[in-house]
């Protein structure tokens, strides 16, 4: 079996198109086929979903929102505490098997923590995915280690950073922006299988919950990623060469909308430039049952190298 990594972007109510993409993965790989993961925001409850064997669950979810076919907007959901109630009814009792990076926005210092959730107990990884899913402004950080965390996926929506250094025969990327972005450089990139979901509804999907919306974006999501996979995995998904062979005449199809991303950048309107210029960025590598990581578990990130806190 190749080594495989997963990660999925934010995108509030559009996290619908990747139950329907998960669905799709579902055909050619199981929960625990990944070496290493990474997600941000809603992407977070969804790939935990996916990885602890409930996408049914998760995807029951979903569709319980507004069945009555009513309308919700953003701020009335991220003020409801149906993330949260979400949240407690999908964290197992076990540890997850593989690496598993959230990004978390500490404000008040500036900087932007990617978790290893795989290394906490099940309490602290409930904790860390509230901070995860926690909006300024609709809602009240969460506290960890005596600090105050909030979705990091405003300053890094794609967070490719923490599993960038793994060793990976390849990554499947699931995002919203309509650019076919080159991650890190040319050798790197030709290893992401990009499924992205460009609608001309982006900005209302982003921020409408309405029950006949959220089923066709699982609809049009499993479509999407299935186009994708199966063309990038015509012949099986262990041909690493026909694999990236495969990956560069997509990229090639969408060159003209081709630009770099570098890691870590935001991607989230205008607001991109201005949050990365102060945001620091720092990888909890270890934990344990009882913490959230201590000082000597932090490695902060600045101009390439790294060093220890």
């Amino acid at each position: 079996m190749k080594k495989v990594g997963l990660l999925l972007s934010g995108g509030i109510s559009k996290g619908a198109y990747q139950i329907g993409a998960l669905e799709a993965l579902n055909e050619y790989f199981g929960p625990g086929d990944f070496c290493c993961i990474s997600a941000a925001s809603i992407g977070v409850l969804n790939t935990y979903s996916f990885v602890t064997g409930e996408l049914e669950h998760a995807k029951a979810l979903w569709n319980s929102i507004n069945p009555g076919g009513e309308n919700t907007h953003l701020p009335s959901m991220l003020r409801s505490d149906f993330l949260q109630k979400s949240i407690s009814g999908i964290v197992k009792s076990e540890p997850l098997s593989m690496p598993f990076y959230m990004p978390l926005w500490n404000i008040k210092k500036g900087a932007v923590l990617y978790a290893d959730i795989s290394r906490f107990a099940p309490g602290m990884a409930y904790t860390y995915m509230r901070a995860g899913v926690a909006m300024p402004i609709y809602n009240r950080g969460v506290e960890i280690g005596g600090a105050t965390y909030y979705d990091g996926g405003l300053i890094d929506n794609i967070p490719i950073y923490p599993i960038s250094s793994y060793d990976m025969d390849y990554v499947i990327c699931m995002y919203f922006d309509k650019c076919n972005y080159l991650f890190e450089n040319y050798d790197f990139d030709k290893k992401v299988i990009k499924i992205n979901f460009p609608s001309d509804r982006s900005i209302l999907d982003s921020f409408r919950f309405n029950h006949a919306m959220i089923t066709r974006m699982m609809i049009e999501g499993k479509a999407c990623a299935k186009r994708v996979l199966d063309t990038v995995f015509a012949r099986g998904i262990d041909d690493v060469e026909e694999i990236k062979r495969r990956i560069q005449i997509l990229n090639a199809r969408n060159k003209q909308e081709q630009k770099p991303r570098i890691t870590g950048d935001v991607v989230v309107n205008n607001l991109d430039k201005f949050m990365l210029k102060y945001a620091k960025r720092n990888i909890v590598r270890t934990g344990s049952s009882d913490n959230a990581g201590h000082a000597s578990d932090l490695i902060e990130v600045s101009d390439g190298r790294n060093k220890q806190l």
